[in-house]
């Protein structure tokens, strides 16, 4: 999985070394969010470019405005629910980082290894289905495979050849219509509600407090923070 709760060795020790690109939404707990990056990065003398955005296509502005500059970047509530990749077509070596509220998170965010990672608070669980269910059918190779053994016996008598290879292209067609009915359903009920997890903040707050630059003034943003979840009812108070 793309998914990083290691904060301090997998996240920050990892972009502190480059000019970092925080592209982030302009709700309460975003913006808070923000404030606690942007004050770890002050203190380590991480530089960064801060760029405000509202919706999809100001996302895709921000990024292509400066992707040239940049090797990392951080989305604020923004882009988790997206397919990351496919929206902002990031050149190689180019890592995004997201740290989003928004659930469900989109599962090609979930599962890209390569350039797109989903930052959680130590201790948070991502419930999403697993990757064989969703991704790993190799139901087309196998039919593939299936007409490839139909014709490589010239030697073979045509009409046995043929009742094999039926038997066995019937057999392969009704495994692949079986897992894309399952995956279908395990696709509808995992995006049939939409909720928040973690508010940001406190994910930012808890990677300033592994790299002990926790201060009063940072909890005071994480709390503000987790407070407009509650006021704005995407949390209840249990959770609160």
């Amino acid at each position: 999985m793309g998914v990083i709760d290691r904060l301090r060795e997998d996240f920050y020790q990892r972009i502190c070394v480059e000019h970092v690109l925080i592209i982030s939404a302009l709700d309460v707990d975003a913006l808070c969010t923000c404030k606690i990056l942007q004050a770890l990065f002050k203190a380590d003398d991480v530089p960064y470019t801060t760029v405000p955005v509202q919706g999809k296509t100001d996302l895709q502005k921000a990024f292509n405005a400066h992707s040239e500059q940049v090797k990392a970047v951080v989305l604020i509530n923004c882009g988790g629910t997206l397919d990351v990749q496919e929206l902002l077509q990031p050149e190689q070596g180019v890592r995004i980082y997201v740290v989003d509220s928004h659930r469900p998170v989109d599962l090609d965010n979930v599962y890209n290894k390569e350039q797109v990672n989903i930052l959680l608070r130590d201790g948070d669980v991502l419930e999403v289905p697993p990757f064989d269910d969703i991704y790993a059918s190799d139901m087309e190779s196998e039919e593939e495979g299936v007409e490839d053994e139909y014709f490589s016996d010239e030697d073979s008598a045509p009409s046995n050849k043929r009742r094999k290879g039926d038997e066995s292209s019937y057999e392969a067609r009704k495994r692949k219509h079986i897992w894309k009915r399952k995956r279908e359903e395990i696709l509808y009920k995992y995006t049939e509600y939409s909720y928040h997890g973690t508010a940001s903040s406190l994910v930012a707050f808890d990677l300033a407090w592994k790299l002990s630059k926790d201060n009063n003034e940072l909890l005071w943003w994480a709390i503000v923070g987790l407070t407009e979840q509650l006021l704005y009812e995407k949390i209840d108070r249990e959770r609160y």
